[in-house]
């Protein structure tokens, strides 16, 4: 299967004398059993953690976060962003830790309940707050981004726009996130999968 581009779309073409010299495999795609022999690329992408669903074979930047939060918990993994036994053997552990369903698959389930173990070392956490009230200087279009700008580690994105907010997610410097508002204290509402997050403005900045 092969995208040929927009006057063709996806079409079936013979890869026999295309001149294709290299297959990719794109990190934040589920490609099945067909992945089989395909050599992963090097872990480029910057994807948020509880975006998509993780399983033994994934690739990409929210497996490296996954790994060094296992770790926090514990675990003792070779954080390479590489989901491999060693990793999915560490979320059974949690998952049967938090009581949750073993299939060794970090998926919205498993990310919930991971947010919550993680949250359990930070201060107490406010887990259901009042809406905030965003500000905007500017009209939002579908075009501007927030870009996480910290030096190594992660980015807290919370609930609410403030640290005393629970954790959605976490993400690495260079994350690129869809920008909503911002709030008069220098926070960003982001897109964080189906739902709005908020950034600190200290770790992040609007393109």
């Amino acid at each position: 299967m092969e995208w040929k581009g927009f006057n063709y779309g996806c079409v079936r073409t013979a890869v026999k004398g295309r001149g294709w010299l290299n297959w990719y495999k794109l990190p934040f795609i589920d490609y099945g059993d067909a992945d089989t022999g395909v050599h992963a690329p090097d872990v480029v992408e910057h994807i948020t953690l509880g975006s998509r669903l993780l399983k033994n074979g994934s690739t990409g930047t929210d497996v490296k976060t996954l790994q060094e939060l296992l770790n926090q918990l514990g675990a003792s993994l070779t954080v390479d962003g590489i989901f491999g036994n060693k990793t999915e053997a560490a979320v059974i552990a949690f998952q049967k830790k938090a009581g949750i369903k073993q299939d060794g698959k970090y998926g919205d389930q498993s990310h919930a309940a991971f947010m919550a173990a993680i949250a359990e070392k930070d201060a107490p956490l406010q887990t259901d707050p009042a809406p905030a009230e965003p500000v905007q200087d500017e009209p939002v279009t579908n075009e501007r981004k927030v870009v996480i700008t910290c030096d190594g580690g992660t980015v807290n994105i919370r609930v609410g726009n403030d640290t005393k907010y629970a954790r959605i997610t976490v993400a690495e410097g260079g994350t690129v996130l869809l920008y909503v508002a911002t709030a008069e204290n220098g926070w960003h509402a982001v897109i964080v999968g189906d739902r709005v997050g908020w950034v600190s403005g200290k770790y992040s900045k609007i393109e």
